[in-house]
């Protein structure tokens, strides 16, 4: 168990594998501000020093009285740690929650010891929105045998207890984004704003890249390669044929992952990535496809991604 570092009416420290006890200062501005200055006073609380693979983070634990005082304290700390409803580039701190405890955790080890805490039962708390992974369970019919015309998504509804595990260099897969605001019916985006997108890996970095028509012509190709990637997600291609314009872009789109952003394997949960928004990555398997799922998450929804691990090449 990691000692009190500092306290008032302590909580107990909690205990992060992987992480150890340190004396070196994290945490953000708006991190100790959160801290210090309350709406909802805990019963309890305290701030930890820690080291988590080399990376100084500290977490900012209070405990509380009720439940409702955890949901009220959330929606004071959160706004007023990132300016919104998630976290974003320039705001990366994570605020989690467990039972009566909510946990602010701040400084370069921010990843490492949230990902810790996630696989220990805490929640990263997003406002009143549901998780994008959530709403497409909810929308789209993923049993077996669904004939439902969306179903090329359910690989999004399969990331329960996956992990993470980059392709190797040079990679460059193609599969279907759409963004889903927390305000819009999800099925009907979906059916509306899915386009094709790009997924390359190299150098233990990774990149997304919208793959835009520059013509209608370009346009009615990309709507049959949309058309491709979505049957080899439900099973039904061992390969996504492409133009041959686009066939040689690709090549192109390798060797500019290596200024794409940082990555690690994760056994165990999705990997985490700092694109446009806080990014969540995992590999997931649907029946015998492997399937990499990339949601990039943003204070007003987010953009979901599938990448159907299938060779992509010219007619």
């Amino acid at each position: 168990m990691l000692p009190l570092l500092a306290a008032v009416l302590a909580v107990a420290p909690l205990d992060v594998p992987g992480c150890k006890t340190s004396k070196q200062e994290a945490g953000s501005l708006h991190a100790n501000t959160s801290f210090e200055v309350t709406m909802t006073t805990p019963k309890s609380k305290l701030k930890q020093l820690l080291d988590c693979g080399g990376k100084p983070v500290a977490l900012y634990v209070s405990e509380f009285a009720k439940a409702a005082e955890v949901s009220e304290a959330a929606n004071f700390t959160g706004p007023q740690l990132w300016g919104g409803l998630a976290p974003t580039g320039e705001h990366t701190d994570e605020l989690l929650q467990q039972g009566l405890i909510q946990v602010v955790v701040s400084g370069p080890g921010v990843r490492a010891a949230t990902d810790a805490l996630v696989a220990k039962g805490f929640k990263p708390w997003r406002g009143d929105a549901v998780d994008v992974l959530e709403r497409v369970a909810k929308a789209i019919d993923c049993k077996a045998g669904s004939k439902d015309p969306l179903r090329a998504w359910c690989a999004a509804t399969l990331t329960a207890g996956a992990g993470f595990k980059a392709a190797k260099d040079q990679t460059v897969l193609l599969g279907i984004s759409a963004p889903l605001p927390s305000n819009r019916d999800l099925r009907e985006v979906l059916l509306k704003a899915t386009r094709v997108s790009a997924l390359a890996f190299a150098g233990g970095k990774v990149r997304l890249t919208d793959v835009t028509p520059d013509n209608d012509d370009e346009a009615k190709q990309l709507l049959m390669v949309a058309g491709e990637i979505s049957a080899a997600l439900k099973g039904a291609g061992a390969r996504v044929k492409i133009s041959e314009g686009l066939a040689g872009f690709l090549p192109v789109l390798a060797g500019q992952a290596k200024d794409g952003a940082a990555v690690k394997d994760s056994a165990k949960g999705p990997a985490h990535a700092k694109l446009k928004s806080p990014t969540r990555l995992w590999l997931v398997k649907s029946g015998k496809l492997e399937v990499f799922v990339v949601a990039e998450d943003a204070a007003d929804g987010a953009w979901l991604s599938v990448y159907p691990v299938v060779p992509a090449a010219a007619k």
